[in-house]
């Protein structure tokens, strides 16, 4: 390895994503879902840290479960844990494509609580990013609804917007996911042994208070941009 002094400095910050600090802690106090991002840089070669906090007592639906895949690594970090196989400070990188649901050897249990964060780190600019959400028979394993997509460039998508940065797509995606499985019966209905299933509970996970905060947000912004443009 060359120790040539060039070789090693490290570049200036980009001066659109200067660097900045959270407390998990803090930034989990007003998460409105999981994979809340306490800094808004997800795009392209972003490291992006997800928050997640989770706390027993959800009720008879509990936390549900899906199957997540993607084209990019997940990095795992429990900050704390109480009732769960996940002890505090575990860390891992998981499989590209995993189960995700309870954590919670009891999830009925007020007391068990866990916080962890999930960092990935984006594709290149150039590279296909690429995620799947599939939601299979609890009977029988087989597929009841599988929803894939490449991850967008927002920014190109929204144009040259003042002071704008893209959203999480997974959780824009998660919500879309989510909300067509809840909104037919049909297709919470196995197609091969006939099970019909619960709805997801998806205010455990947040996935509609992320999409709607987002799109009300941006038609907030939208409207003062257009009061002092006039």
């Amino acid at each position: 390895m060359s120790t040539d002094s060039k070789q090693l400095t490290i570049a200036p910050p980009d001066p659109d994503r200067p660097p900045l600090a959270s407390n998990a802690f803090h930034a989990a106090r007003t998460a409105n879902t999981t994979l809340t991002t306490p800094f808004p840089y997800v795009t392209e070669e972003c490291l992006v840290p997800g928050i997640a906090l989770f706390q027993g007592d959800l009720g008879d639906a509990g936390m549900g479960h899906f199957h997540h895949t993607n084209s990019v690594d997940e990095t795992f970090l429990c900050l704390a844990s109480k009732g769960s196989a996940v002890r505090t400070g575990t860390l891992m990188v998981g499989p590209r494509s995993h189960h995700v649901g309870s954590f919670f050897e009891n999830e009925r249990d007020p007391e068990n609580v866990m916080l962890m964060i999930v960092v990935q780190r984006q594709s290149a600019k150039g590279v296909r990013q690429h995620e799947g959400l599939t939601f299979h028979c609890h009977k029988c394993q087989n597929v009841m609804l599988d929803h894939e997509f490449d991850v967008e460039n927002y920014n190109e998508i929204r144009g040259p917007v003042p002071g704008y940065f893209a959203p999480l797509e997974t959780l824009l995606k998660s919500f879309e996911f989510g909300k067509e499985y809840n909104d037919s019966v049909d297709v919470r209905t196995c197609s091969k042994c006939g099970h019909v299933h619960d709805k997801f509970p998806m205010h455990v996970w947040g996935w509609t208070n992320y999409h709607t905060n987002y799109e009300a947000s941006e038609h907030c912004r939208d409207l003062l941009i257009e009061a002092t443009s006039a």
